[in-house]
């Protein structure tokens, strides 16, 4: 994936509409959009989980790093986490991710950790690959292959790593995504997680509705329908600003910023 470079007035900038994820800059007369560094930390509760028996799946062993580590960068290579790179910082950045949840650096691998194959055992097809730290539990890394996604596997893998820790006694699973990887947005919250309070995220939404409202007054182009709709969710995203800042009043800054602890080790 590549960063846009797009020829318009200021004034045609001013009006293009923008998603949460990204960054607009306008500079000697054109958009330079590019993903943001915004993350979401999520969590959902566990609890036994139906399998569709299609998927044949199997614990995570060390000897399958290289395996993983190629199906990561398959994963990984056209999305929004590597805009802009080239091929083979791809590659090492997906050695690394495989290596280093083996070494535990980002939490002690946990053996709920699931991956699937396909061509009976020649290649992984996805996996998904638990760590534990003071947190609890996180998905570290979640990824299939481009042929297989949208066809249940995800689910699958995870639903898999929920019924493991459930067994263990373990309560709530947290991952986090890119806010700007739609797909990765949409399978969390298909899935059932959801956002764990976070001040900066919900600041950032509420900025991006507000600016959203504006575009379309300035427009002229709003139905009563979809007016009320987007002041709607302005009010929603005021009071959840308001909510999260008497916390971080009350019990500091760091329970209203999930990301600062997502890898405590």
């Amino acid at each position: 994936m590549r960063s846009q470079r797009i020829a318009m007035t200021a004034e045609e900038f001013d009006l293009l509409p923008m998603r949460p994820g990204w960054k607009y800059e306008y500079y000697d007369g054109k958009a330079y959009i590019r993903p943001g560094h915004t993350i979401a930390v999520v969590s959902v509760e566990i609890g036994p989980r139906s399998l569709d028996a299609t998927f044949q799946l199997q614990g995570v062993t060390r000897g399958d790093e290289a395996w993983l580590a190629e199906t990561f960068f398959d994963a990984f290579r056209d999305t929004v986490e590597y805009c802009d790179w080239e091929r083979a910082q791809i590659e090492e950045s997906s050695r690394k991710s495989i290596r280093t949840f083996f070494e535990g650096k980002r939490g002690r691998p946990h053996e709920s950790s699931r991956l699937a194959f396909e061509e009976e055992g020649k290649r992984i097809a996805g996996g998904a690959l638990i760590v534990t730290n003071k947190g609890g539990p996180l998905l570290d890394i979640l990824f299939i292959n481009p042929r297989l996604q949208r066809g249940g596997l995800a689910t699958a893998l995870v639903s898999d790593a929920l019924n493991e820790l459930h067994r263990q006694g373990e309560k709530r699973l947290r991952s986090a995504y890119h806010v700007g990887n739609e797909a990765s947005r949409n399978w969390h919250t298909k899935f059932g997680f959801a956002d764990e309070p976070d001040l900066s995220l919900a600041q950032t939404y509420l900025r991006y509705a507000e600016r959203e409202l504006w575009r379309r007054e300035k427009i002229g182009d709003l139905t009563e329908g979809e007016r009320a709709a987007l002041k709607a969710e302005c009010e929603r995203l005021q009071k959840r600003v308001a909510e999260l800042r008497e916390i971080a009043d009350r019990e500091g800054f760091e329970a209203v910023s999930p990301l600062l602890n997502l890898h405590g080790l």
